[in-house]
């Protein structure tokens, strides 16, 4: 049986259209609204009736709710009234809360089980408290036409409501107040909403046909909206993974969407660097001073912000065996850290007279490579925590890039003078003139992974490719907009991500030297980096996303670093979107 087949016959008793249904909290239970004016219970291992229909309802029964210890049921209806019912008894407990003018379209019971959350035709959503059974201070008014759905973020603190307005709102459960102005794109009424189960991100459909996904903590919208309904979507819900959103449409479709985008909340700034570790540790640095590692496999913080630094942190990079973190900062010091304990090595090391805009650590470990507002790089032996040599200078302005070659015997450069420059690490000397092309600042550069091609990013909203052994270019590759910030080869080598402020991610495959992909975002992507199924970027407002793409950019890490598949237990935690599968050949 395929993962997405019906499982056994429809359920049937109902004598008319089914306009609701819920899973009890142990999912034991099944409950749907009809109608046909009843509530029915359902027994979904034996996929089959529980007792009669709950009767009581004289209009259609619009929307339904478990309370989290699975013992009532709370119902809403045409005939302007809640009810609440005893699951096990399946009878009505107490007499109907009444209050709406009109219509109840949808309800929501709160994550601790005290307040039910009503909306209605009279373009208000209501509070009432479920132990007592009245309602809870005055209707909330803000939506100008029907409201539609509500729903109660995890922790309980917020609602959000849906409406004819085309908007979404959130609501202060404590204050009963809006919380900022309303979600606007939706072109059309806005119908279902749900809270992912982290609380970060907030989804709502509507009959313009698409999903909408929402950074709570922002109210941003994040990416373009879901497609591929082709009616109006009503409920929708998120997977227990955070992985998919799935709805039903007016056509009778239940459409699952696979989620590209996680959000990684936390920084209060720009995020301009993203790294991601051979320990499987995500690392990302911010213009709000902080440094935070993440897990590869929750995406979770790994205890708190790393702290010291006094301005801007724009740059960033792991060691080879992840076990060091170096820092970068406007504050002309570079900052070494240890991965595991996450505490700072040492003293700041300085040297820079401006700001450090960019580090790179050689791959042995052996060298940090740094580039520095004041026009040039410097090397930095990390064990003994001090300078190597004497700076490279030729670059006639701040340098904004640099990144090792595989091989460690080659450093690239990028700089506002609007070339890239090839060093020799041995000698510290360069290697031919500088490699010219780019029309104005050059913003990154990256190696790919045998180190045959180097990649190259500027305002000029062009990528360019240059073959690091005759030092010429060979592709320039166009379709940003705007300003292009960072560019990360996949592990394979095959693939090139690039952001820009755009609010563009373009995928291009390396052989045709076209694009594949464009990823599209909320605001301006700055730092990227490939991490096991897809990306990483930061955002010029604080965003942090994580990008699902393909399991084969997981395949590259996993053969790489092991040369072996993984077991059950170890894809679990490191690729947890996809089912174990043999990757290396």
């Amino acid at each position: 049986m395929g993962c997405r087949d019906p499982l056994g016959p429809p359920l049937t008793g109902h004598t008319d259209m089914v306009n609701g249904a819920a899973f009890s909290p142990d999912g034991s239970m099944l409950v749907t609204a009809s109608t046909d004016q009843t509530l029915r219970l359902w027994d979904v291992a034996g996929r089959r009736g529980v007792g009669g229909p709950l009767t009581g309802h004289t209009g259609v029964v619009t929307g339904v709710a478990f309370s989290p210890d699975g013992r009532l049921v709370v119902s809403g209806s045409a005939d302007g009234t809640l009810r609440v019912w005893n699951a096990a008894t399946r009878l009505a407990a107490g007499k109907p809360l009444t209050g709406h003018d009109g219509a109840i379209t949808a309800v929501a019971i709160s994550p601790d089980g005290s307040m039910v959350a009503s909306s209605g035709n009279d373009k208000t959503v209501r509070l009432w408290d479920l132990a007592a059974r009245r309602p809870i201070g005055r209707p909330l008014t803000g939506h100008t036409s029907v409201t539609y759905g509500v729903a109660f973020s995890p922790d309980g603190r917020l609602l959000a409501s849906t409406s004819g307005d085309k908007s979404v709102r959130l609501w202060d459960v404590a204050t009963r107040a809006p919380v900022g102005d309303p979600l606007s794109g939706h072109t059309n009424v806005t119908y279902g909403v749900a809270f992912s189960l982290d609380g970060r991100t907030l989804a709502s459909s509507g009959w313009d046909k698409t999903v909408r996904l929402w950074d709570v903590a922002t109210r941003r919208p994040l990416g373009t909206p879901l497609t591929g309904s082709t009616s109006s979507v009503f409920n929708i819900s998120f997977s227990p993974d955070g992985s998919a959103l799935g709805g039903g449409d007016s056509d009778g479709s239940l459409l699952i969407w696979r989620l590209r985008t996680t959000l990684l909340p936390g920084h209060t700034d720009a995020v301009y660097a993203v790294a991601f570790s051979p320990g499987g540790v995500v690392g990302t640095a911010s213009d709000d001073r902080t440094v935070r590692l993440w897990g590869i496999s929750d995406n979770q913080p790994l205890g708190a912000p790393l702290t010291g630094h006094t301005a801007e942190v724009r740059a960033m990079a792991f060691g080879p065996r992840g076990k060091l973190l170096v820092t970068g900062s406007w504050d002309g010091t570079l900052r070494l850290w240890d991965t595991a304990s996450r505490k700072q090595l040492g003293a700041p090391l300085t040297g820079h007279t401006g700001w450090v805009r960019g580090v790179a650590i050689s791959p042995d470990g052996a060298l940090i490579a740094t580039a520095g507002m004041d026009s040039t790089v410097r090397l930095w032996d990390p064990a003994a925590r001090k300078r190597v040599g004497t700076p490279l200078t030729g670059h006639t302005n701040s340098i904004t890039g640099v990144a090792f070659s595989p091989d460690g015997r080659i450093l690239a450069t990028a700089a506002n003078d609007t070339t890239v420059r090839l060093w020799d690490v041995a000698t510290r000397s360069p290697l031919g003139e500088p490699l010219t092309g780019h029309a104005s600042v050059v913003r990154d550069v990256a190696f790919s992974p045998d180190g045959a091609t180097l990649a190259s990013v500027g305002d000029d909203k062009t990528v360019r490719l240059w073959d690091t052994k005759s030092r010429t270019q060979v592709a320039v590759l166009t379709g940003h907009t705007a300003e292009v910030l960072k560019v990360a080869f996949s592990p394979d080598g095959h693939e090139l991500a690039s952001t820009g402020l755009d609010k563009t991610v373009h995928l291009w495959d390396i052989r045709s030297r076209s694009a594949t992909v464009t990823f599209t975002a909320s605001t301006g992507l700055a730092g990227v980096a490939y991490v096991p199924g897809g990306l990483l970027t930061g955002g010029v407002t604080g965003n942090v996303l994580r990008w699902t793409t393909n399991v084969d950019h997981a395949a590259a890490y996993v053969c790489t670093a092991t040369k072996a598949d993984l077991t059950d237990e170890e894809w679990r935690r490191h690729v947890p979107s996809w089912p174990n599968q043999p990757l290396c050949h």
